[in-house]
């Protein structure tokens, strides 16, 4: 989910007739932040929705006028605040819980080609081996094969947040994938985007 996608999108010719203020149809309602690196026109895309966006694009208007996304907001799971910073974008990011609390930094940078991802930071304010009842409960549903038992990808996604705090036995419940955990549906999919979560963690020496 968070490979880089730098995919050409559309032409200059495009774009003027659509209009210099439509670079983000199809990617979002309206320019929420932009800025010039190395020739390439950066533009985060979206929806005013408070101060912390969760459903946005990043897209990169190269110096030959082609439209590439760089970066797309899982909104379903997570919340983000980004800054403008002197290279390109810096971007914490935040599982939606009742308060922004964010795990991770990147930074999506240009050369005179490209953007991309990197610079990854941990946020995490580790714990030691937080107690929870959330594996407890986790274990107890998987246990039971149901087909899609209700709340697992809450729980999952709980599972996750004591992880990141220090839970060994949340930290382990993602270590060996879904093999043999009879995940599904929804389930299956918050287990992946974790995983996915858990490869940039380790990029930021955190996991």
């Amino acid at each position: 989910m968070y490979k880089i996608m730098v995919l050409t999108i559309m032409k200059l010719s495009t774009l003027t007739a659509l209009g210099s203020d439509n670079v983000c149809l199809g990617f979002g309602e309206e320019i929420l932040r932009k800025t010039m690196i190395n020739n390439n026109l950066l533009i985060q895309c979206g929806v005013r929705q408070g101060k912390h966006s969760p459903d946005f694009t990043i897209i990169q208007k190269t110096p030959g006028s082609e439209i590439r996304e760089v970066f797309q907001s899982d909104s379903a799971m997570k919340s983000y605040k980004v800054s403008v910073i002197q290279a390109g974008f810096r971007i914490e990011e935040s599982l939606n819980l009742k308060k922004f609390d964010p795990f991770i930094n990147f930074e999506i940078n240009c050369d005179e080609k490209q953007c991309l991802i990197g610079n990854y930071s941990c946020l995490i304010k580790k714990q030691t081996n937080k107690i929870s009842n959330t594996m407890h409960d986790l274990q107890k549903k998987i246990g039971k094969r149901e087909s899609n038992p209700p709340f697992v990808d809450t729980l999952i996604t709980n599972a996750f947040n004591d992880a990141l705090a220090g839970n060994k036995k949340a930290k382990n419940f993602f270590k060996h994938g879904m093999k043999g955990l009879g995940l599904d549906g929804g389930a299956s999919e918050t287990y992946m985007t974790i995983k996915g979560d858990i490869s940039r963690l380790k990029k930021a020496k955190c996991w």
